[in-house]
């Protein structure tokens, strides 16, 4: 549907009332979308800040043990699940009310002067003086939306911002995991899976380890080798052995 341009009055009372119905329930649809991405990218970003917490907490100040791991992600599941059964899945389940939609557009347009939700406020009237009243404010009401682009009533400056803040995250978490010694991913499926026996991030790497385990008789020869990566010229890899007796 589209609404009239500025300077056209809807005709007749039925017609206006119809016409105030369709730009609050646009309204309404668009205020209820714009909550609901925002209250969404507030989860996304307080996802974003707490992984980017832990990772740092595991590479550079303490190691989180597998009880640590745990807590972490037990405090993750349980946050993100209160805040969507909190914030995010009412607004799926109930709808705005038409005065909060009214006050919206009046916000985005002082002009309007409560003229519509005095026509809301208004709304019911038995009394056939009331019935006048109410069919005035109704043909006032319609008349001042039709000089109201409800499209871009809502306001979604806070919208906007809080996407400015989720990709500063982004940004930050990228470039951390790309110039950071330490493996990021790592600490992410250390959190992720608790469980497991995965070692926490180092800046050196001692891969492929041969012969591995392995006997030998006393006075044979063994030959250690072993891939390490990370090391800086001034680092000395060193091998440290000993016998069982």
């Amino acid at each position: 549907s589209v609404s009239p341009s500025p300077g056209t009055t809807p005709a007749g009372g039925r017609r206006s009332e119809q016409f105030i119905e369709l730009q609050l329930r646009k309204t309404r649809a668009n205020v209820k979308l714009v909550e609901i991405f925002t209250r969404g990218l507030i989860l996304v970003g307080g996802v974003l800040a707490f992984v980017f917490l832990a990772i740092l907490v595991d590479h550079w100040i303490l190691e989180i043990g597998t009880a640590g791991r745990w807590c972490l992600l037990s405090l993750l599941l349980v946050g993100v699940a209160a805040y969507v059964a909190r914030f995010l899945l009412p607004l799926f389940l109930k709808r705005i009310n038409p005065v909060y939609a009214a006050w919206t557009i009046e916000q985005s347009t002082p002009s309007l002067k409560n003229s519509l939700i005095n026509y809301l406020s208004f709304r019911g009237t038995d009394s056939s003086t009331g019935r006048m009243v109410h069919n005035a404010m109704k043909q006032r009401a319609a008349n001042d939306l039709t000089h109201v682009n409800v499209d871009t009533a809502v306001d979604r400056s806070h919208l906007i911002r809080i996407g400015y803040v989720v990709v500063a995250l982004m940004v930050a978490l990228a470039a951390y995991t790309i110039f950071s010694p330490k493996d990021a991913f790592q600490s992410v499926r250390r959190m992720a899976a608790p469980w497991s026996n995965i070692a926490r991030p180092s800046r050196v790497e001692i891969t492929d380890i041969q012969p591995g385990d392995a006997e030998v008789i006393y006075g044979e020869h063994v030959t250690v080798s072993a891939l390490v990566s990370g090391v800086d010229e001034d680092d000395t890899v060193r091998l440290l052995f000993t016998s069982d007796d």
